[in-house]
């Protein structure tokens, strides 16, 4: 039986904004929500809790409050909401539209290079945000417990084993941090386990489904997302972006844009790794589920599967595309397939 697990990081853009808060993140949040209440698919948000702590600190009071609207409504309609941590927020300090902050404060792991000082700003943090999370959603589901987890950035190192024991102490009992095969920015999963689903320490994994295509295989899933994506650079079309990602990379004006949109082409089109994102190509995210799942026998083995969307990033053609995925997902795997939230997950763990 595989179980999917939709899930969205609850967060802003990390280099700068180029909108409001409210419509960087709670309108398209707004509508995956809407969109998934329409399909039926529960949903799993990480909430990026520091943000919103550091947003109030700086007066933000309408955002804070209208996100802490919008998580207690996904609960109250059957989602689920749970931790996502980007400690950089305690420290972040606006310049502009963008925010500055220590390269080192951005994952738990790195928050203190002495690593009992570092133990305590986690177990700090953690507590910090279970204590909030379920002060916030209690009020309208009774018997909420924050359970699951997602790190920042995904970087569960290098104190993988530290963290790991903080999170269970303070009652998370599942992981969705690890893609299999994931190489970037300051992540190493090359070596993790390519199966869905396993015991980690004293955590259970839910992993993203991550596939390596072949060059062939690569080009003709990409192409299209490749093209589309070499046009808006081209285009220099402003309203697919809502912001940027840290650390923020300079455009070199001196490059015409043409010429930034063909080695954008080349680059997209030749990348053969892929995760199971909620992107614009239903047929790529298809592809990715069906090699990640190959060699499991997931009609009789227990497959625990993730999905990642970011709605700050997502569009209607993002939705239009999640749709579709989800309808080939219930055809493909017909009653061997199964929807939850890792709330639930966590819960059927603990009874045992």
């Amino acid at each position: 039986m595989i179980t999917l697990y939709y899930t969205a990081d609850y967060e802003l853009f990390m280099g700068c904004n180029h909108l409001s808060p409210q419509q960087a993140l709670l309108e398209p949040t707004a509508d995956l929500l809407e969109q998934c209440e329409q399909w039926q698919i529960p949903l799993t948000l990480f909430a990026d809790v520091a943000c919103l702590w550091r947003f109030r600190q700086w007066g933000e009071h309408d955002f804070v409050e209208l996100a802490e609207g919008q998580l207690q409504q996904a609960v109250a309609t059957g989602h689920d909401v749970q931790l996502h941590l980007h400690p950089h927020w305690l420290v972040a300090e606006r310049q502009g539209k963008g925010f500055h902050f220590p390269a080192n404060a951005y994952a738990l792991a790195t928050m203190a290079t002495d690593e009992k000082e570092c133990a305590r700003h986690i177990h700090a943090l953690v507590q910090q945000g279970v204590d909030y999370l379920q002060a916030l959603l209690r009020p309208v589901k009774a018997h909420y417990r924050c359970t699951a987890f997602r790190a920042g950035g995904y970087r569960l190192d290098p104190r993988r084993e530290l963290l790991l024991s903080i999170l269970s102490d303070h009652g998370l009992q599942v992981d969705s941090s690890i893609i299999p095969g994931y190489r970037q920015a300051g992540v190493d999963f090359s070596q993790e386990p390519t199966h869905p689903g396993w015991v980690m320490g004293p955590m259970f994994e839910v992993p993203i489904a991550a596939a390596t295509f072949t060059p062939w295989q690569a080009r003709r899933l990409g192409w299209r997302g490749a093209w589309r994506e070499a046009m808006a650079i081209f285009l220099q079309h402003p309203s697919r972006q809502r912001g940027e990602a840290w650390p923020l990379q300079a455009v070199d004006a001196t490059v015409p844009a043409w010429k930034r949109a063909y080695w954008h082409f080349h680059s997209r089109i030749n990348r053969t790794f892929a995760h199971l994102a909620m992107g614009e190509d239903p047929w790529v995210m298809r592809k990715v589920l069906q090699h990640f799942l190959q060699g499991t026998d997931w009609k009789e083995t227990d497959c625990h599967v993730a999905i990642i969307g970011h709605p700050k990033a997502m569009f209607s053609s993002h939705l239009t595309a999640l749709v579709q995925f989800h309808r080939w997902s219930l055809d493909d795997y017909g009653p061997h397939i199964r929807l939850a939230t890792l709330g639930e997950l966590a819960a059927q763990r603990v009874k045992g």
